[in-house]
């Protein structure tokens, strides 16, 4: 649903995805009877074609408007440095 809105744009998305699937599994994207919820990242790569910086993971991604990205203090080197599990694996 977020790939079809075009004409919001939000300072800041947090978006279910399925926190279970490998982070770096590029064709894991809801489609009904082929798979549940859509993985890490293609989420990722869709926040940054849409214009968003990744912020953190808790089971939810969070995303903001790029412009205000420098203004939150957040840095890290890979963004799987901000993907949080309950068991802290990735």
């Amino acid at each position: 649903m977020w790939q079809s809105l075009k004409n919001y744009k939000p300072k800041i998305v947090i978006i279910e995805i399925n926190s279970s699937v490998n982070t770096n599994n590029l064709i894991h994207i809801h489609e009904t009877n082929k798979y549940q919820g859509t993985g890490f990242r293609p989420m990722f790569n869709l926040g940054l074609e849409k214009g968003y910086k990744f912020v953190l993971h808790t089971g939810n991604m969070i995303f903001i408007d790029e412009k205000y990205f420098d203004q939150i203090n957040i840095n890290y080197k890979n963004e799987l440095e901000n993907f949080r599990t309950i068991f802290g694996a990735k």
